[in-house]
């Protein structure tokens, strides 16, 4: 009899088991789908964020990229293949610390065709694409072409490189506001399906991971591409785009507040001698530090960029034509101070244009005043500060 008895307890323990996993396949089933749908969601918006990043790091340099796609006929002898190069293998690192399967850029030939231009992939894979190689043109690629916004596909199947899910992003010339080429950013079927797979077992748990392993992602190919986006390198001020973006945003914001800013930009006199007479080494060591007395001398809500060259640049928020003269003769006293400095025998001095921003202004036209200014107190002698309007 426990015999029986106990067959019969083990007989319906295993029907409850059987009856429990069948009433679980159902919503398994429906939270599987689910959450395939969101991890495809999810590399979407990862290929997005790649692709965006790549942009900002070719937007650096868009006279060079924008040179390289116009070339018709890429033999090595008529275009930079120093740059092409370089940023390739910048590709090849961001494409391998954010693990996407392919990172490239592409030029419009016809509305059916492209032609690679930079491609992420090791130069040894039969996948590697060179310099003008051709491809079929896709209707995400098309659309984003043509409106100059970015895209990104579904899972979708290509006949020659198979199902992939790929985010655009155009490149645009902010000069002329031309579309020049697009980045692109894969991610395969292979790639979604291992996600998938290896973390069905436990959804949330699943998908946690997988907002960790983007989370991830994301700041290590940041942390590659940051600095160069938005950090000047020798000076460690913020680069040019960045001012140009945090410009165009106070003047959005100012135009409903108006708020008075104003703009200092700065040129280190005599600099093409100092580099001439004491060597490029010095000349560096003149803008480091240039670039240390500007920030020592601002207020920590003004933004100090290095504009090119020994050009400086501050955006001096909430500040009258007033106060900016006081922080810009700061500044040239600080910087007049440098011929105390290591090999500094020679004086140091700088010349500062200062505009103020006015109701309707826009960011050209401040920065235009700017640059006048600039111009007209290296024209009466340097080692001066002149205001737009004035002198």
């Amino acid at each position: 009899m426990k015999q029986i008895k106990v067959g019969t307890q083990i007989a319906r323990m295993i029907s409850l088991l059987v009856l429990v996993s069948a009433l679980m396949v159902i919503p398994a089933v429906i939270i599987s789908r689910t959450y395939k749908s969101s991890v495809i969601e999810e590399f979407q918006q990862r290929a997005s964020t790649i692709a965006t990043m790549v942009e900002i790091a070719i937007s650096q340099n868009i006279e060079a990229y924008r040179e390289l796609s116009e070339v018709s006929a890429y033999d090595p002898d008529l275009f930079d293949n120093t740059y092409y190069e370089r940023m390739n293998a910048l590709i090849r690192q961001v494409q391998a610390e954010t693990q996407t399967d392919f990172i490239f850029t592409e030029k419009w030939i016809d509305s059916q065709t492209v032609a690679y231009i930079f491609d992420g992939t090791n130069p040894s894979s039969p996948d590697f694409s060179p310099i003008g190689s051709l491809d079929t043109m896709a209707p995400k690629e098309r659309e984003s072409f043509i409106t100059g916004t970015p895209t990104v596909t579904k899972l979708i199947k290509d006949p020659i490189w198979g199902n992939f899910i790929t985010a655009y992003v155009p490149i645009i010339d902010d000069r002329d506001e031309t579309v020049v080429g697009l980045v692109g950013v894969d991610f395969s079927a292979e790639t979604i399906n291992a996600m998938s797979r290896h973390m069905n077992w436990i959804i949330l748990g699943s998908f946690l991971a997988l907002i960790l392993l983007t989370s991830w992602s994301m700041v290590v190919a940041m942390r590659s591409m940051y600095r160069a986006s938005y950090t000047d390198y020798l000076t460690g001020l913020a680069s040019r785009r960045y001012h140009t973006l945090r410009l165009k945003s106070l003047v959005r914001i100012e135009a409903s507040a108006k708020n008075p800013f104003c703009i200092l930009m700065l040129d280190i006199d005599w600099f093409k001698e100092i580099n001439d007479t004491r060597g490029h080494a010095y000349g560096d060591t003149v803008l480091v530090d240039s670039a240390q007395a500007i920030r020592e001398h601002t207020r920590s809500t003004d933004v100090c960029s290095r504009y090119g060259g020994d050009e400086f640049v501050v955006l001096l928020t909430n500040c009258t034509l007033e106060q900016a003269n006081i922080i810009a003769q700061r500044i040239m006293e600080a910087i007049g101070n440098l011929r105390h400095r290591g090999n500094g025998d020679s004086p140091i001095s700088v010349s500062i244009g200062l505009a103020v921003w006015k109701p309707g202004m826009s960011e050209h036209t401040i920065m235009s005043h700017a640059d006048e200014a600039l111009y007209k107190a290296k024209k009466q002698g340097r080692s001066r500060i002149v205001s737009y309007g004035t002198g």
